[in-house]
């Protein structure tokens, strides 16, 4: 971050959270977050915002989107004023700007009670803890903390975990589906000696368009149909390179005929390591190195979406 911006934070005596910096200026809970090309700042409130007052503040913002060209967007919504900023070279001179105009506004129609808890509106002590939520921070007594997050835990678990036998039973025919089309392509894709190519991708492509189904459908994706696309995306990349490969060296030999490949497939790898083998172990490879990365993040990001609210 800036000098400039950097400076309000040392002042302030703000912490961070990764990119996240939060922390108390001008007695407002205010984050921070640097993304690829934007920043985004929250303004928490520690009581709800009215109506009529929130509706003026609106109107101020709009003002401020005129003489603020890095103000891309600021959402007033009865919790909170969050500001998007387009990252330009002066940003970081500009953010302390826009956020001093911005909160000369809130003082005047919202004026700040930093000393109340925002989850029970009771009186809370200066060293309360804070609690990350998604990408701001709020101040609280710790028991509507842990309240909080107890309850957030029992949600995703809801979410996540709870099964539902016909959504479960419609993904599974839809992964079947998928399965069988996958296999089908590629094995139609070999007799025209694209094997190696589409071989690779079936176990990342099948995951890839099982879930945009899933999606078009609105089937919800919890851990079920997660592990169940897991399971059968490796079957797929197993069945495609099998199938696959035995299409390729029976076009490749042209002297046996396909029932022949079948019986002899182990035979006919043992013998040709170089002509056969080598390239089916590297195929077998790069196909088990595109799925898993693509499995690992949809795993990672279905365990993050449990966590979205953490104490800090």
């Amino acid at each position: 971050m800036g000098l400039d911006l950097r400076k309000l934070l040392v002042d302030n005596n703000f912490k961070f959270d990764k990119k996240l910096a939060y922390g108390i200026y001008r007695d407002r809970m205010i984050s921070f977050l640097e993304k690829s090309s934007s920043m985004i700042v929250t303004i928490n409130f520690s009581n709800q915002l009215s109506r009529e007052n929130g509706q003026k503040i609106s109107s101020k913002m709009s003002e401020l989107k005129e003489k603020h060209r890095a103000l891309q967007n600021a959402l007033t919504t009865n919790l909170s004023v969050e500001l998007k900023l387009y990252k330009s070279a002066d940003i970081y001179i500009e953010v302390v700007e826009i956020l001093d105009d911005v909160l000369n506004v809130l003082d005047q129609y919202h004026p700040s009670h930093i000393e109340n808890c925002p989850l029970c509106g009771q009186v809370m002590p200066s060293n309360s803890p804070f609690v990350r939520v998604r990408d701001s921070v709020l101040q609280a007594h710790g028991t509507c903390i842990e309240q909080m997050i107890a309850a957030s835990n029992q949600m995703g678990n809801e979410l996540l975990f709870k099964f539902d036998k016909k959504s479960f039973y419609k993904s599974f025919l839809i992964a079947i589906l998928c399965m069988i089309g996958t296999i089908g392509i590629v094995c139609l894709a070999s007799f025209y000696k694209l094997f190696s190519i589409v071989s690779v991708l079936s176990g990342w492509g099948t995951l890839i368009v099982y879930r945009m189904i899933l999606n078009r459908v609105r089937i919800p994706w919890k851990k079920h149909q997660l592990v169940l696309i897991t399971v059968v995306s490796f079957v797929t990349l197993v069945a495609s390179l099998y199938l696959g490969s035995v299409i390729e060296i029976y076009k490749i030999v042209g002297e046996v005929t396909l029932g022949e490949v079948f019986l002899r497939y182990i035979e006919i790898l043992a013998n040709s390591m170089d002509g056969y083998t080598k390239p089916l172990i590297v195929e077998t490879a790069l196909g088990l190195l595109f799925l898993g990365s693509s499995l690992f993040i949809h795993y990672k990001q279905m365990n993050m979406s449990k966590n979205l609210i953490k104490k800090l």
